[in-house]
């Protein structure tokens, strides 16, 4: 992941392959950075207080992981990158996700109101379902990595005589007699 690119960003529309690579690691890196500073743990926040965009980032962790040659760096990026489920549409200030002492526990439960309790169940559910989702995206991205660099060494295709594997023998003197009749 620490990998540095050379790249000089040239308009938008044109970038290169390796530009848009290089953007996906920086855009990882930035939000890994995030992570270390702001510890979101179980937390839900505004998506407001991500450093770039959710769909952004969504994207630059699929890119990344995918082009990502070594496993465990692939798992470590795939556990980051679930933790975008954590930050969702208009949460407003963040919602802390942890048990009450009792002696500060509200005398109705915990909750100031049924609306309150039922937009936090809301947001909880939709980063539940979200989470779900990137997991399944990402592990599509580590899988198509895993294809491309964990598979069996690409060896060629032929046998000690010459033949293609999954090719039937062709006997020399049949092929000249289908070459001669050709000339005809």
């Amino acid at each position: 992941m620490a990998t540095a690119y050379f790249h000089k960003t040239s308009k938008a529309e044109h970038l290169s392959n390796a530009e848009v690579l290089a953007l996906a690691h920086d855009l990882v890196a930035l939000f890994l950075e995030y992570l270390r500073c702001e510890d979101p743990g179980s937390d839900i926040l505004d998506v407001s207080a991500l450093p770039a965009g959710k769909s952004s980032l969504q994207n630059a962790f699929r890119l990344v992981i995918a082009t990502e040659s070594r496993e465990d760096s692939r798992m470590r990026l795939m556990e980051a990158g679930c933790k975008l489920a954590r930050f969702q549409d208009h949460v407003g200030s963040r919602i802390r996700i942890s048990p009450s002492p009792m002696e500060t526990a509200c005398h109705d439960g915990g909750i100031a109101t049924p609306l309150l309790a039922e937009r936090v169940d809301m947001i909880l559910t939709e980063a539940a379902d979200e989470g779900i989702r990137l997991k399944n995206l990402l592990l599509a991205s580590a899988d198509m990595a895993a294809r491309r660099f964990d598979g069996p060494t690409t060896a060629p295709r032929f046998h000690e005589g010459g033949l293609v594997l999954g090719h039937t023998r062709i006997d020399p003197a049949a092929a000249r007699i289908n070459s001669s009749f050709s000339e005809w």
